[in-house]
């Protein structure tokens, strides 16, 4: 029995999806990308795909290690099922509102987003 209580709280706290992990992985992939580009309605569909494709590929070689007693835990992010969505936009000083809609298991189910912009366009991923 006491093996099952510590098999739970591993599950409970360690193998958590922490949207702050994401979105500090997000925000260092957009700042890597993004910090000298300029908006062009030509190939914003392309940009936001690329976006999409190094999003899904830096979460997948991101790791979350824990340590437990004196074991030392590395859980792949590739364990969860990401799905990214990524809106990209011309700025000029109005304002966004973003929604989306999906079935939700308020228990499991979690989400991380991070708005980046400049003066020339807003990238808003989630």
């Amino acid at each position: 029995m006491r093996t099952r209580g510590i098999l739970s709280l591993f599950n409970n706290i360690v193998l958590r999806f922490y949207p702050s992990e994401v979105k500090k992985m997000i925000e260092r992939v957009l700042t890597e990308k993004l910090h000298d580009c300029t908006y062009d309605a030509e190939v914003a569909g392309e940009l936001t795909e690329e976006l999409v494709r190094m999003l899904r590929d830096a979460a997948k070689c991101n790791t979350k290690t824990f340590y437990m007693s004196n074991f030392k835990i590395e859980i792949p992010m590739c364990r969860y099922k990401l799905l990214f969505q990524v809106v990209l936009g011309e700025f000029k000083g109005q304002g966004l509102k973003i929604t989306s809609k999906s079935l939700w298991d308020v228990e499991f189910d979690n989400y991380a987003s991070y708005t980046f912009k400049n003066v020339k366009f807003i990238i808003v991923p989630l």
